[in-house]
């Protein structure tokens, strides 16, 4: 069977085209994200005799909860099941500055930080003490 010039150069424009779209696929994978939300401010608790503060909260079912001591730079993570609760350990001291966010795949979210308290007494109503968000 013989081709003609139109049946030839209509191959050739799809060879081209799969091609193309061959070489952008990778390129999509590399596209931008939007940034995952915050977790809800977590219930810090003031370190035990052991010298570790429990982190309290919830995120995304699924997800992993991080928390990091910003003084010492030890970080802490725990995979969640399908509720999304989660309880850290980090060693922590008083007045310490602690990060808290949660990773989906390759994704972080934004990071809550609070302070390890002296007492449950210094516990605001949402837990930890002098919370901000960044």
């Amino acid at each position: 069977m013989r081709m003609g010039p139109e049946t030839r150069s209509r191959r050739t424009w799809l060879c081209a085209a799969g091609g193309a779209l061959l070489l952008a696929l990778p390129m999509a994978c590399l596209s931008p994200t939007l940034p995952l939300p915050p977790p809800s401010r977590p219930d810090v608790s003031p370190p035990d005799a052991s010298g570790f503060t429990s982190i309290s909260g919830v995120v995304p079912s699924g997800t992993t909860a991080i928390a990091q001591n910003l003084e010492s730079g030890r970080l802490v993570g725990q995979v969640t099941g399908s509720t999304g609760s989660y309880t850290l350990k980090l060693e922590a001291a008083v007045g310490d500055q602690v990060a808290i966010w949660y990773q989906e795949g390759f994704t972080e979210s934004g990071k809550v930080q609070v302070e390890v308290p002296a007492d449950s007494s210094d516990l605001g109503p949402l837990g930890g003490a002098g919370s901000t968000e960044n």
